[in-house]
Order: C-alpha cells, then structure tokens, then sequence
C-alpha cells in the first residue's frame, strides 16, 4: 500500500473528484462546494486526513449525496453505521460526520467511524478494512472481508489516494 507522503495533494484528489461528484449529484449545482467543505470542517475537528475521507467517500457513495441505504442500514455519503442520516434530510456535513466519527450506539442501532478504526489501528490500511467489514478477519490479508463487505475496498480505496479516478485500472 502507497506511504501516506505518496498520497496526492488534496488539492489534485479534488480536481479529479470535482467532476464525478457534480455529475453525481444533477439537481444539486452545490454539491461540490458543500461536500468540499463538510470534508475539511470534520477534518479539521478529528484530525483525520482530508484525503482519506475523500477517498473513503468517492468508494462508498461516488459523492452522490443522494445514496440510498445498504441493505443492512448503512446510509449518507459515507455509507456509515446505522443511524446516520441520508440526503435530503441530513446535512451533507452530518453525513461525513458520522462516518468519520460514527454514530452513537451500538450495531444494528449505530456503530464506530472511520476516527475510531484509525485509533484502533494506528494506520489507514487496517482502519479501512474494518471500516467495511467490521473487523478485520486476517490481518495478513487485507482483501478478507470475513463474508461481508468488498474484497477489493482497501486496494481500491489506496489506488484513489494516489489519483485512480474509479474507472480505470489502478495501480496498487
């Protein structure tokens, strides 16, 4: 997995992100700028990477504020715990919220956040793993998902920190 000094500046993840996230999103022109700035405020709250919200977020929802909820109640552009709020009538800041810090209790009812994982890891790899999953099942292999989740989360995720923009082949 990619060193977190060769991740891509926000800046560039934005621009390439930008564009998918506006066309996501056609009956909200503002989408961008609100994402954008729901991104750096819960950033800037938690201490967790600008980047690693925006790619978490680009792999759970496209930036489609609009998402609707996994089949086991993840919801918003995050795909958080159960419980968070989904478009239109959770803020687009609340939704990144509860998936950078999760949402209060325990599942079915709620769960952790991204902040959370990344404490209990101590580096993004892990973090993201059990971000998906839950756990992680084995940590010698990060593509195990124990049945649930997606095999390729981590990788693809890592690929969009050094600019994969989701449709061509990435590089990790």
């Amino acid at each position: 997995y990619p060193a977190i000094t060769s991740w891509h500046p926000f800046a560039a993840l934005w621009t390439a992100s930008s564009p998918l996230i506006a066309a996501a999103n056609p009956s909200t022109p503002t989408a961008p700028t609100l994402l954008r700035t729901a991104i750096l405020t819960v950033s800037r709250a938690t201490s967790v990477d600008a980047r690693l919200i925006l790619a978490t977020i680009m792999q759970e929802s496209g930036g489609a504020l609009a998402v609707p909820c996994t089949g086991t109640g993840n919801c918003g552009i995050m795909q958080a715990a159960p419980g968070s709020g989904s478009w239109p009538g959770a803020s687009v800041e609340g939704m990144v919220r509860d998936g950078v810090q999760g949402v209060a209790g325990q599942w079915p009812e709620g769960g952790p956040g991204l902040a959370y994982w990344l404490g209990v890891y101590g580096e993004p790899w892990r973090a993201l793993r059990a971000y998906n999953t839950g756990s992680v099942p084995d940590g010698g292999d990060l593509s195990a998902t124990g049945g649930v989740g997606t095999a390729s989360y981590v990788v693809d995720v890592a690929n969009r920190l050094v600019g994969w923009d989701g449709v061509t082949r990435g590089s990790c």
